[in-house]
């Protein structure tokens, strides 16, 4: 004999793509140069088109020019030494990414 079944609810099977959260890409930064006395940072960012702000010291960050893959922020004073750098780059679809360096 079949069992009878106690409730006739359908189960919703999940689908693979529908529980599994979809893949950020992730950016990179490299060839950063922040030395004591320079008046700019400079730097290379993995994607083009990536938005860039850094933030020196305790000042509020600004926007750096990006021009292809490579970010410039010029800046009104020299960095001093131990002064901490952070770098944030942003893009749509990429997880964002934040570093922080200091001054040599």
């Amino acid at each position: 004999k079949i069992p009878a079944l106690v409730d006739n609810t359908p189960v919703a099977t999940p689908t693979p793509d529908a529980d599994a959260p979809a893949v950020e890409k992730v950016l990179k930064v490299s060839a950063v140069k922040c030395k004591k006395n320079a008046k700019k940072i400079t730097g290379k960012v993995s994607e083009k088109g990536a938005t860039v702000k850094i933030k020196v010291g305790k000042k509020a960050s600004k926007k750096a020019i990006v021009k292809g893959k490579k970010f410039t922020l010029k800046l009104s004073s020299k960095l001093k030494k131990k002064t901490k750098v952070t770098i944030t780059v942003t893009k749509k679809n990429f997880k964002p990414l934040k570093k922080s360096y200091t001054v040599k």
